[in-house]
């Protein structure tokens, strides 16, 4: 009837719980020890409470979030409210009380009584996954992109390392050299074997598909070992240039995506100078205030940053495009040979991260990126290889090598019996456990190969430990640490080794010495 009203909007109480439970986002909001005085109901179905009402009285640790996702929103939380400072655009994880795993851009700003204090938190957020996933995929085909470009040259510097050691192993099995020729022609194997192997690492942690890994980086090896990359492909005619200037530049992120968007910019300026020309690399450190925030475009907080510059000397950017320079699809590379993903996903990466990019250029006369990113306290991870021991001959004892790579079982049996172990092997995982229940009294330690047919790596370990679960297993493989060990490889402990290994990393690993990471059981 005119004039009349829903029983719903008469009261404000309700019409504001109206209006909360009909907008797309998720609202909530806690007191001063973070407890939940209220929500609305999209955020009370994601966190399995029956309505809006139930949530009243509990905290994050009550809800459906893993423990760590609960603790990480209890520590912004108390950092907002004990500063009395807004927090925005928080990128962070969350699974709902139905098992999906969802990306969140989260607001939250502190709540004031009328006397100016704070008493609470108010927070609001937007489920970002597609977004997340599709960043993702851009990000993956632009790492795929750069590779391709980046195939030609490290083909050729392969090459030239098998040159070296085919030629190498051929003169040596000829037998006719001196002792000294011989120890030159072996230590030219060894090195240029290390060589190939440590470009091989770059080129699989560069081009790793996976989850957003972060960790305490150090800027400056991240561009070298970018650098390390783009070294194989670039004119000999360009002369690259290192001014690093940044003291303790450690950042808080994903070494390999930080790496990509630095080696991302190098391929750019290389293809820039087709006839040579000079690319620089510098850092510095720079204190950002509150007003220089509020007038970034980025969001930014204030405090420590360091600040990486890509110049180069090349063919520059006009001014008509640089406004377009970092969206999606949009190249001005010849057709085939740009997919325009790369200037796009170094912008992802570097947002991603809490930093900014920003590009100063003019056509014919160079370009230089800026990048800023957040410092953090703490030191970058380092693993360093146990220096070889003497050893206990009447230690020795038998070592199974379960590995389907013929020339990895032979190399692997010379090298441990060289050492003073007995080796046994296997082709696979099948063998490998037959063999472990023959001679489970004697076998010292297990190699143990991931990819293999019939009964892969996962499995294996799983059935080695329900034969012996004190035995010492080492896992290696050619792929990286994270690409080989998801949770269902955690069955027991284990240490990792990276294939190809030092004969002193093998020995470090069999006698306990080693200083890699050892996986403990999840059971």
């Amino acid at each position: 009837m005119p004039g009349s009203k829903s029983p719903d909007l008469d009261e404000p109480a309700r019409l504001l719980q109206l209006v909360m439970d009909n907008i797309p986002q998720f609202i909530f909001w806690k007191d001063r020890n973070s407890v939940y005085l209220g929500c609305n109901r999209n955020f009370a179905q994601v966190a399995g409470v029956s309505s809006p009402e139930n949530i009243v009285g509990k905290t994050d640790h009550d809800l459906a979030w893993q423990k760590e996702e609960a603790d990480f929103f209890r520590e912004v939380d108390a950092r907002v409210m004990t500063s009395d400072t807004p927090e925005y655009h928080i990128i962070e994880p969350q699974r709902h009380a139905d098992g999906k795993q969802a990306w969140l851009e989260t607001n939250k700003i502190p709540l004031h009584d009328a006397a100016g204090n704070v008493v609470g938190i108010l927070g609001t957020y937007e489920d970002i996954t597609t977004r997340k996933h599709a960043e993702e995929a851009l990000r993956h085909a632009q790492k795929m992109d750069s590779i391709g470009q980046l195939a030609g040259g490290i083909a050729h510097d392969f090459n030239n390392m098998l040159v070296g050691i085919i030629g190498a192993a051929e003169l040596l099995r000829r037998g006719s050299n001196s002792e000294a020729d011989r120890g030159q022609l072996l230590d030219l194997i060894v090195h240029t074997g290390h060589r190939a192997a440590d470009l091989t690492g770059k080129l699989l942690t560069f081009s790793r598909r996976g989850r957003f890994q972060a960790r305490v980086v150090d800027v400056h090896e991240t561009i070298e070992d970018a650098l390390a990359i783009l070294g194989h492909s670039i004119d000999k005619r360009v002369t690259i240039r290192r001014q690093f200037a940044a003291k303790a530049p450690m950042v808080r992120g994903d070494p390999a995506e930080l790496e990509s968007a630095i080696l991302n910019l190098g391929i750019n300026a290389r293809d820039a100078m087709p006839q040579g020309g000079l690319l620089e690399i510098s850092t510095c450190t720079r204190e950002l205030d509150r007003a220089a925030c509020d007038a970034s475009t980025f969001k930014l907080a204030p405090g420590a940053y360091v600040e990486i510059c890509v110049r180069d000397t090349g063919s520059g950017i006009s001014q008509a495009i640089q406004p377009r320079i970092f969206e999606p699809f949009f190249t001005t590379k010849a057709q085939g040979t740009g997919t325009g993903f790369g200037l796009a996903a170094v912008y992802g990466a570097i947002t991603e991260h809490g930093g900014a990019i920003s590009v100063v250029s003019e056509a014919d006369n160079g370009t230089e990126f800026r990048i800023l990113l957040p410092l953090t306290q703490g030191d970058a991870t380092i693993v360093q290889a146990s220096a070889p021991q003497s050893l206990d001959v009447s230690a020795r004892g038998i070592v199974l090598v379960i590995d389907d790579e013929a020339v990895i079982r032979e190399i692997a049996e010379l090298t441990l019996r060289d050492m003073g172990y007995d080796v046994i092997t296997a082709e696979d995982g099948v063998v490998g456990v037959s063999l472990l229940e023959q001679h489970r009294n004697s076998v010292r330690a297990v190699l143990l190969d991931v990819n293999m047919p019939r009964m892969d790596g996962r499995e294996c370990l799983k059935r080695l430990r329900e034969i012996d679960a004190n035995l010492r297993i080492i896992v290696f493989s050619g792929f990286t640490e994270e690409a080989v060990e998801p949770d269902s490889v955690a069955q027991g402990g284990f240490i990792f080794l990276k294939k190809p290994f030092r004969r002193e990393a093998l020995l470090a690993a069999l006698e306990g010495r080693t200083d890699s990471r050892r996986r403990e059981s999840s059971q």
